[in-house]
């Protein structure tokens, strides 16, 4: 397997295709690509983020965005091809993203929130020494008139529908459900 270490807008193309493929396992609609484009032109191009991938007989297998901020460094979003999931690029991906941000100054990597109905996900960040926490999700109920804690909605009926769609439909409900980050 090969690395690469990117800020251009390829490597977010790359990223974006591992995405979709990523998002359909999980039963998601993907966000639309104008919010990769803002991530490359907001963090990417002015060396606050990177992109890092990995790549077995130069077809994309796993790929991941970090953003870092002096030396503190945070793991955005990941994503790999289920398809070569037993070449484990995801770890390689972590690592040398780990490596890369150190010599970049970074002293500690936060592992972002993780939905507690992704398991793999979870496993995954654990087994990097990750200390989980829980966050509860509050949002304010109209009718009650108080705050009240929220469910995290990523598990549920809709998830069997985004598995089935088409990926031009499930871009197209991203790009509809997720309006206020393009």
């Amino acid at each position: 397997m090969t690395v690469e270490v990117s800020q251009n807008l390829e490597a977010i193309k790359i990223f974006y295709s591992l995405q979709c493929k990523t998002r359909k396992k999980h039963g998601l609609p993907p966000q639309p690509f104008s919010f990769f484009l803002n991530i490359h032109k907001h963090i990417l191009s002015q060396n606050l983020g990177v992109v890092v991938m990995a790549y077995w007989r130069r077809i994309p297998t796993a790929a991941s965005i970090y953003f870092y901020f002096g030396d503190r460094a945070i793991y955005k979003y990941g994503a790999s091809d289920l398809t070569q999931q037993q070449l484990r690029g995801s770890n390689l991906v972590m690592w040398e993203a780990m490596k890369w941000l150190t010599g970049k100054g970074a002293k500690s990597l936060h592992l972002g929130k993780t939905s507690q109905h992704n398991e793999g996900l979870r496993r995954f960040k654990l087994h990097l020494g990750a200390h989980e926490e829980v966050i509860d999700y509050v949002k304010y109920d109209l009718r009650q008139g108080r705050f009240v804690t929220d469910t995290d909605a990523i598990a549920g009926w809709h998830n069997g529908v985004f598995r089935i769609l088409p990926g031009f439909l499930s871009r197209a409900a991203g790009r509809l459900l997720y309006r206020h980050w393009a």
